[in-house]
């Protein structure tokens, strides 16, 4: 079974994915090439997918084929990846054969897909990928256990299942036990003519019948409550283990595609409590009642299996009428979204009737065509469900009848028919929710393909709080020792040996690992290999709260947050902070590049040079033993730099200072001069 592409840049790591099953027989995730890759959210470059292609015992050969050429290929040739246009985006996919004027390959994101020919040629971009095993490969490959899903929540109760188990048998005897009640009731009434005894059984089973849907009522309650409490533990320790144990890998997607994929926690844990549960008290309610209606009567238990079967092979048909449009019109609705925004942007800004009226042409085409797929998939689900329909009306007439043939001919009982028609869905039930189940089952897979970036070892949590030791020291020294961090399987940060325990600037040509070292020390990135020593103490910044407060990071980066000024400052007391601004005559120099309010204006309102001079004021409230300037007055007029160097000259006297400008704005110019090029 191939993988499924789930974010818009995977398509190249999902084809790279099965020639490495299919020439080295292992199976590799797509999250681990991710986390080896130098993913971007374009996705990966042909370069860059030699490259891990290499690392990963293959080799990538690009040619040059025209769509007249491809159909000359012989048939061993394939399967080989090709580059075809989709959106206005180059998506790859795997090409299997061509045969009879139709191709047939394979569409990470769509599935399986058959194409005219003369349709393919219009999205072939000419380009054939060709993959084989490295010449130096090693065939012999001892066998690796298949990774299991470790997508696991600690704190998920098992005691929760079988309460849920137990509700749903309850809920079962309840049913059967209301059609011996029904049996019962009506054979005193039909035949004894007992009014009273009648009543009175009506009313206890009233009564019976009321407590057990408040019972069912408030057990459903509470697991629903208890699941999503549940999916709150489960973001935040998602996240925080995401952002701590594959800190490289949190790095590398989009937040929203992080909170989006979080999300699958509430079917995730739903699926947990309660699926298994439902399986067994469907199995046993199929079987339990099967063996009852079998020896109440044979012949209208086998009326009920033919409705079963006919009801289950119509359920089977919905769900493949679901699964074989539902993709696509999803990749028709995103299709039609595209060419309307093409549509609209047209008609703001061009004056051009022709191409308005081609892209208007153009989008009323897909709409209709979208209308078209939507269109047949309901038909044929309502197609579907009139037969449903028809069957469950016609059914339940057609054991009455029979029923009461078999009644006539003194084969069966009339209190036996009632209990029959009545505890009918007890066998029935089990059967209509097999698809359900194995919906549900599909589901969950996929939900745990969404959820694999959380995966984490556990020994690994316990380890990262041995290592989070305390450290209340004045940073005097630090000195990095072999230090290796890993951009990806083929891009590497190295350095040997340094000790800053003085003001200094790191220069170097761009891309040479300055800023990556400035994150890895102030403990916004890890490394993967070597040590950071403070004061003769191996420490990891990552890992300590207590360090990270002691070394500033003032870069240049933009803030997406939308959060006000006073809480990305952390400031406690505003009149304190305001009066802090008064003495150092900060609150001029914030009047000159327009900032006034810190309670209500926003972080990612500011301009670049706004927002440059606000993270500086953090320099003014919290005091720091390790200062880095990172491009940090890059974006502030000359003026503002000289004043804030005259500040800084004197605050930051007695601290460690490193310094990185490429415009040469030095707070310490005379510092001394390391030179980073520790990029392989």
């Amino acid at each position: 079974m191939k993988a499924k592409q789930i974010s818009s840049n995977e398509c190249a790591l999902i084809v790279l994915s099965f020639f490495i099953k299919k020439f080295t027989k292992q199976k590799i995730s797509i999250e681990k090439l991710k986390d080896e890759s130098n993913l971007s959210s374009k996705g990966l470059s042909l370069s860059e997918l030699k490259e891990l292609a290499s690392s990963n015992n293959l080799e990538v050969n690009f040619f040059k084929c025209s769509a007249e050429n491809l159909q000359k290929l012989e048939s061993d040739e394939f399967p080989f990846a090709t580059i075809i246009r989709e959106n206005n985006f180059n998506h790859m996919v795997i090409l299997h054969k061509i045969r009879k004027g139709k191709v047939y390959f394979y569409d990470p994101k769509k599935g399986d897909v058959k194409m005219k020919l003369e349709d393919f040629e219009i999205i072939y971009q000419n380009v054939v990928l060709e993959f084989k095993l490295n010449k130096d490969f090693q065939k012999i490959v001892p066998k690796q256990k298949t990774q299991n899903s470790k997508v696991k929540l600690s704190f998920l109760s098992t005691r929760i299942s079988v309460f849920y188990f137990c509700v749903l048998m309850i809920d079962f005897l309840v049913t059967l036990g209301i059609a011996y009640a029904n049996k019962l009731f009506f054979g005193i009434l039909i035949e004894k003519s007992m009014l009273y005894l009648a009543l009175s059984l009506f009313l206890i089973l009233f009564w019976f019948i009321l407590f057990n849907a408040y019972l069912k009522s408030f057990i459903t309650k509470k697991l629903y409550q208890y699941s999503f409490n549940q999916f709150c533990l489960a973001k935040k320790e998602s996240f925080l283990n995401l952002f701590t144990l594959n800190n490289k890998r949190f790095q590398k997607y989009d937040e929203l595609e992080i909170y989006q994929r979080m999300q699958n926690y509430e079917f995730f844990i739903f699926y947990k409590l309660t699926f298994k549960s439902d399986v067994l008290a469907d199995f046993l309610s199929f079987v339990i009642s099967g063996v009852i209606f079998y020896l109440t009567n044979i012949y209208l238990i086998s009326i009920v299996v033919i409705y079963c079967i006919f009801s289950l092979i119509i359920c089977f048909f919905i769900k493949t009428n679901y699964d074989q449009n539902y993709r696509q019109i999803i990749n028709n609705k995103l299709k039609e979204g595209n060419d309307f925004n093409n549509l609209s942007f047209s008609f703001k800004v061009n004056n051009d009737p022709i191409l308005n009226e081609t892209l208007l042409k153009k989008w009323l085409n897909q709409n209709n065509n979208s209308c078209k797929i939507v269109s047949n998939f309901y038909s044929n689900n309502i197609n579907y469900g009139s037969i449903e329909g028809f069957l469950s009306i016609i059914a339940p007439i057609f054991i009455l009848l029979i029923g009461a043939i078999l009644t006539w001919h003194n084969k069966l009982s009339k209190t036996e028919l009632i209990f029959f028609l009545t505890g009918a869905s007890l066998f029935i039930k089990p059967v209509k929710n097999v698809t359900s189940h194995l919906q549900t089952y599909k589901k969950y897979k996929d939900c745990l393909e969404v959820l694999r970036i959380f995966e984490h070892n556990p020994k690994d949590i316990d380890e990262k709080k041995k290592s989070s030791l305390v450290f209340d020291q004045r940073i005097e020294n630090i000195k990095i020792s072999y230090l290796g961090y890993k951009f990806s399987s083929y891009k590497k940060l190295n350095i040997d040996n340094l000790i800053i325990d003085q003001k200094c600037i790191f220069e170097g040509d761009n891309g040479c690992g300055k800023t990556t070292l400035s994150k890895i020390l102030s403990g916004v990135n890890d490394f993967d290999e070597g040590e950071i020593i403070i004061n003769n103490q191996i420490v990891r910044p990552f890992e300590n709260n207590l360090v990270k407060q002691k070394i500033a990071l003032i870069d240049s980066n933009e803030q997406k947050m939308s959060i006000s000024l006073a809480q990305y400052l952390s400031i406690a007391n505003l009149n304190q902070f305001h009066s802090l601004l008064k003495e150092t005559k900060l609150d001029i120099l914030l009047s000159k590049v327009g900032i006034y309010d810190f309670e209500t204006t926003m972080i990612n309102e500011l301009s670049k040079g706004q927002l440059q001079f606000v993270k500086l004021l953090k320099l003014f409230i919290f005091e720091y033993d390790v200062i880095i300037f990172d491009e940090a007055f890059e974006n502030l007029s000359i003026e503002i730099f000289q004043i804030f160097q005259k500040y800084f000259q004197i605050l930051l006297a007695s601290k460690i200072v490193i310094e990185i400008s490429h415009n040469q704005r030095y707070i310490f110019p005379s510092s001394k001069r390391i030179i980073i090029n520790g990029i392989k």
